[in-house]
């Protein structure tokens, strides 16, 4: 996709269907995200998902057999799959699968009233941190190219009264949940703990609690341009 963030580590893995008619492609992708954020907001985070009545993952598909052998070598996946297959979780969450956001089963197409990717259909979430969670949730992924800097939005649906919702832009990632559990653990971080440069970039980076207004903005801007 061609996207590149200061402060947000994005990797991909899956498989491009193109369609000439009309003329579009969708693509079928596994999505790592890394970023700095408060670990114990994310554990909230993940406790709240699994608790949650969501479709657990298939992980047993061959796409996701596919992601471990890409992400770790054949031999070890094949290790883990029999492990999952004699126990039905991990004993110990492979380092290779511990990241900010692991979601999988995201079909992107590009939006031209938009100008860009947005996903389509419920996403899988393989781990959030250091928890394998393994549940599908409604929602929706957005990435935006721009040249004054790339955008990221991200939001999570378990229910119509249950989400949680990131939007990168600028250095800044905002985050919002209707869990105020999860809003209390980002807002007791201390700023100077939550703000983060690198060597030779002008641009630094925060987390910080976002806004109700931001949220309803971003799910109107897309109604509005299906």
């Amino acid at each position: 996709m061609g996207l590149a963030f200061n402060y947000v580590d994005l990797s991909s893995y899956g498989q491009i269907t193109y369609m000439v008619i009309p003329d579009s492609a969708v693509f079928g992708m596994t999505l790592a995200f890394n970023f700095l954020f408060s670990e114990p907001a994310l554990n909230v985070m993940a406790d709240s998902i699994m608790a949650a009545s969501l479709a657990g993952l298939d992980i047993t598909r061959k796409v996701y057999q596919d992601y471990l052998g890409y992400v770790m070598g054949e031999g070890k996946a094949r290790d883990l799959m029999t492990e999952l297959g004699l126990y039905g979780n991990f004993r110990r969450m492979p380092d290779e699968l511990i990241n900010t956001l692991l979601l999988t089963d995201v079909r992107f197409y590009w939006n031209d009233r938009t100008n860009s990717y947005i996903s389509a259909g419920p996403i899988g979430i393989l781990s959030i941190g250091k928890n394998a969670v393994n549940r599908y949730v409604n929602g929706t992924i957005e990435l935006i190219r721009r040249r004054s800097g790339d955008v990221m939005t991200i939001y999570l649906e378990l229910n119509p009264k249950q989400w949680y919702f990131f939007d990168y832009r600028s250095g800044i990632m905002q985050a919002l949940g209707s869990d105020m559990t999860f809003n209390n653990r980002i807002e007791s971080v201390k700023q100077e703990r939550r703000m983060q440069s690198k060597p030779g970039l002008d641009e630094r980076y925060e987390y910080m609690i976002s806004s109700r207004r931001r949220l309803i903005d971003f799910l109107r801007r897309l109604e509005t341009n299906p």
